[in-house]
């Protein structure tokens, strides 16, 4: 697969996924009301169709807090619970937002449905942990197919000390960053290679290896060197 072909499939899925949640979350969240009478007894609740451009304009400020707070911007080393934090944040002030702009859309129209307090909760509560969990499971799909080679980005390390070693291990233990290191370039006259990842040249050469061996991120791994 192509790597342009990869990153169009991981956005677009991660979109599509976080679409269904977020519907699903509604669809649970009016499920919820009507069998549980909590707070009280439901009243005046419409049939389900009837919450659907409800649940559309949900969907829409949520998935644009999504955005706007970079969550569909793949981010290579983000820890779950910061993945958590970004997602609760965008999930609450999308909810809000919803129910805003469904009062002052629908309001005096024959798509004004009477959305109570419960299911508002309900579904911002869904929707953070859906959510979380369709994202925790997009992120170990993309570990499998970085495992099978399919999506990698290629990789160039500049230096060969303590920090590149570093950098290294930390590439070729963890294959879920989606790496494939092709090799090192250094001004040293040292070892040809460095845990197993061949010197490539110098800093001289760096512009053409990018191109030779069509490199997509170089990182700097010698903490003396100048910007």
């Amino acid at each position: 697969m192509a790597k342009n072909q990869y990153q169009t499939l991981t956005t677009v899925s991660l979109l599509s996924l976080d679409a269904a949640m977020i519907g699903i979350a509604f669809l649970l969240a009016y499920l919820f009301r009507s069998l549980v009478a909590f707070p009280a007894e439901p009243q005046d609740l419409a049939p389900v169709a009837a919450y659907g451009w409800t649940m559309a304009v949900q969907l829409i400020c949520i998935q644009v807090m999504l955005y706007l707070n970079r969550q569909y911007h793949i981010v290579r080393a983000t820890s779950r619970i910061e993945e958590f934090y970004a997602i609760f944040s965008a999930v609450s002030v999308g909810a809000l937002f919803s129910v805003a702009f469904s009062a002052l859309l629908f309001k005096n129209t024959v798509f004004e449905v009477d959305y109570s307090r419960t299911i508002i909760i309900y579904a911002w509560v869904l929707a953070i942990i859906l959510v979380t969990l369709g994202r925790w499971i997009h992120r170990g799909a993309r570990a499998v197919l970085h495992r099978r080679g399919v999506g990698l980005d290629r990789l160039i390390v500049v230096g060969t000390g303590d920090m590149a070693a570093v950098v290294i291990q930390k590439v070729q233990w963890s294959p879920r960053l989606g790496y494939e290191l092709v090799g090192l370039v250094d001004d040293s006259d040292g070892a040809p290679e460095v845990l197993g990842v061949p010197l490539l040249g110098n800093s001289d050469d760096l512009d053409d290896l990018v191109d030779d061996y069509e490199v997509d991120e170089v990182i700097i791994a010698r903490p003396e060197a100048s910007r």
